[in-house]
């Protein structure tokens, strides 16, 4: 937890409010320019605002504004301001409202600074900051360059359609290496949580899933599971999710998995087993050639070689190199050996229904 500074400090607003109230005679023009760029702790608004407040038109307010601010920056500034920005830019890659908090709490400032008035301070005296703001889901942060936000967003989009459960940190790559911080698992955490369909499965927050993704791998998996085997255990369910096409450097662990498991509509997770819920539907997810190299199993007591498993195959009409894409990464399909070929068990024991796919 953060501690309170306990060096003395004058707060930035008050250093603001001196210089302009020293450079600037007008009291209407000195309201202007504080109203506007958030001295007077209110977070600041725009010229239209400020001058409806007073009783002026859009155009008056911003003709008060320019000559205000033309008097105060040739004026030599005080330190207070540039060690603002330094603070901010070496706390980047956050939400803006925690900067504002620590900026508060270590006596930076009187009241929460927006960190937008902070941006446009020091801009309309002509400060550049070395940091961005951007904004996600009516959230502003302060991150190194305009553009991060956005592209963690669409790197967990891409992910979700390609992996279907990820981690924080694998979001992290979607970050420019220039542009690193200590706080980007907070970032991403942070923007992640804009999103209505985040859905966290592990109580550290580093697995998760957007629910309303369509085409989620992991779900298809799980459904061609339960939906031929009923009941099956959590093992069965990691062994299937490391079959999918396209493999994870990490596999799902199996606390994400129970998360899974729990949040899905179709599923549910009690005693060690994954549950069917109610019906997937009159649409079968398997196609005819795997349902073709499921029953050859199943009539073989679950388990072959796979010398006699393409045999039979060849016989039932299934191509080799179908048999060989099948064998690779149908869920429902396990190596419990080299060139042995074990099709996934029920739980409790009870026969699988098998339906094709309709095209």
């Amino acid at each position: 937890m953060l501690k309170r500074t306990s060096s003395p400090r004058t707060p930035l607003e008050d250093e603001l409010i001196q210089l302009l109230d020293s450079h600037v005679p007008s009291a209407r023009d000195r309201q202007v320019v504080r109203r506007v760029l958030g001295w007077d702790g209110l977070g600041g608004c725009l010229l239209a605002q400020a001058g409806a407040e007073l009783g002026i038109s859009r155009e008056r307010a911003r003709q008060v504004y320019s000559r205000a601010i033309g008097q105060i920056q040739t004026s030599e500034l005080s330190s207070t301001l540039g060690q603002v920005l330094t603070f901010v830019q070496r706390r980047r890659n956050r939400s803006a409202e925690d900067i504002e908090a620590e900026l508060q709490l270590h006596r930076f400032t009187r009241h929460r600074f927006g960190m937008q008035a902070l941006y446009d301070t020091a801009r309309a005296l002509g400060r550049t900051p070395a940091f961005a703001l951007e904004e996600a889901g009516g959230k502003l942060f302060v991150v190194a360059r305009v553009g991060m936000v956005g592209s963690i967003l669409k790197a967990a989009l891409r992910s979700s359609s390609r992996y279907g459960i990820q981690t924080v940190a694998e979001m992290c790559s979607a970050i420019p290496p220039d542009c690193r911080s200590a706080n980007d698992l907070l970032l991403v955490r942070q923007v992640l949580a804009t999103r209505g369909d985040l859905r966290w499965l592990d109580a550290s927050k580093q697995w998760f899933w957007l629910a309303s993704v369509p085409r989620n791998p992991v779900v298809r998996c799980i459904k061609k599971v339960l939906q031929y085997a009923g009941s099956v255990r959590l093992a069965d369910i990691q062994q299937a999710s490391q079959r999918l096409p396209r493999k994870r450097k990490k596999p799902i662990s199996r606390e994400a998995l129970i998360g899974f498991c729990q949040q899905a509509s179709f599923c549910r997770f009690e005693n060690g087993l994954v549950e069917l819920v109610g019906s997937l539907g009159p649409t079968p997810l398997l196609s005819g050639a795997e349902v073709k190299v499921c029953r050859i199993l199943q009539r073989n007591g679950n388990e072959m070689k796979f010398g006699c498993l393409e045999a039979q195959c060849a016989v039932a009409g299934v191509k080799k190199s179908n048999l060989w894409r099948i064998v690779q990464y149908s869920p429902l399909i396990f190596r419990p050996a080299p060139r042995l070929y074990a099709l996934v068990t029920s739980r409790p024991n009870r026969a699988g229904t098998l339906n094709v796919r309709t095209a």
